[in-house]
């Protein structure tokens, strides 16, 4: 018996590491591109000069895509965002917490309709974990986009905090809504 669960150990806690490794990566500020759920979308960071933009674009049939929006983003260096499967929406879902600094912003049509910070999402702040030098406050730690944020069969953006709270967001405010 205990032989059969020293592998699961091994890699339960490979895993474990991997994941508080990612959390402590640096910023790249590469630029970077993320699809919407559905394929329809995609959405485009890029250098701008001295600013960083984020442009959505539809992807034709044979892969030729039309800019719907663009707007200017702010970007913290990590790659990643979720598209809305319409493409008016992107979101990005900050890894690292702080009181004061941005977890959730939202993108809407060409303009940044929300910027949430750290301290307007209610969950226990002890269940946070710490890496070396950042708390992590989703529920998969420095997974971003499975099961920590998403959006819903409705559309709404879906956020789970590490204490396993669900919180739901509405893609054109940001404001809070009952789930």
């Amino acid at each position: 018996m205990i032989r059969r669960l020293a592998p699961l150990s091994i890699v339960a806690v490979a895993l474990s590491i991997a994941l508080a490794a990612r959390a402590d990566e640096p910023p790249s500020f590469l630029p970077f591109e993320a699809r919407s759920a559905n394929g329809r979308f995609v959405a485009a960071v890029a250098r701008d000069g001295e600013r960083w933009t984020l442009a959505v674009h539809e992807v034709g049939e044979a892969g030729a895509r039309t800019e719907r929006w663009r707007c200017e983003y702010r970007y913290t260096g990590y790659a990643g965002a979720l598209v809305s499967d319409d493409g008016r929406t992107v979101v990005y879902v900050e890894v690292w917490y702080g009181d004061d600094h941005p977890a959730i912003e939202i993108y809407r049509e060409g303009k940044k309709v929300a910027s949430i910070p750290g301290r307007d999402v209610p969950f226990d702040r002890a269940k946070m974990r710490t890496t070396a030098s950042h708390r992590l406050w989703l529920l998969d730690g420095g997974a971003l986009y499975g099961r920590s944020a998403a959006f819903d069969a409705a559309g709404r953006l879906v956020v789970r905090t590490g204490d396993g709270r669900r919180h739901v967001f509405d893609p054109a405010t940001g404001e809070r809504m009952r789930d």
